[in-house]
């Protein structure tokens, strides 16, 4: 599913409001999280999961088309860890 897909579903669900309202809610929610962790914080939504930015240190790979070494750059990275009810709810039997 993708964010108009979703906008969509929630305009749905939600009489009275608009696909546009998600679209904005959806963008606004992302820079919240996105300013959080770059602030070096964690997001934690109940029942959902959590977000934590990470540190991967500089490390040394291959280049894929020229089969050569090369050193990748240390770069900032970001952890989902889903709650335990979101993993018992993705793992529920559908009848």
């Amino acid at each position: 599913m993708n964010e108009e897909k979703l906008a969509r579903k929630l305009a749905d669900k939600f009489p009275g409001t608009t696909m546009l309202f998600w679209r904005k809610a959806i963008n606004t929610e992302q820079e919240l999280i996105i300013e959080t962790l770059k602030k070096g914080g964690a997001v934690k939504l109940y029942n959902f999961g959590s977000f934590t930015k990470t540190h991967r240190k500089e490390r040394k790979g291959t280049n894929p088309s020229t089969k050569k070494p090369m050193m990748i750059s240390a770069r900032n990275s970001v952890k989902f860890k889903p709650s335990a009810h979101f993993k018992r709810q993705i793992n529920e039997k559908t009848n």
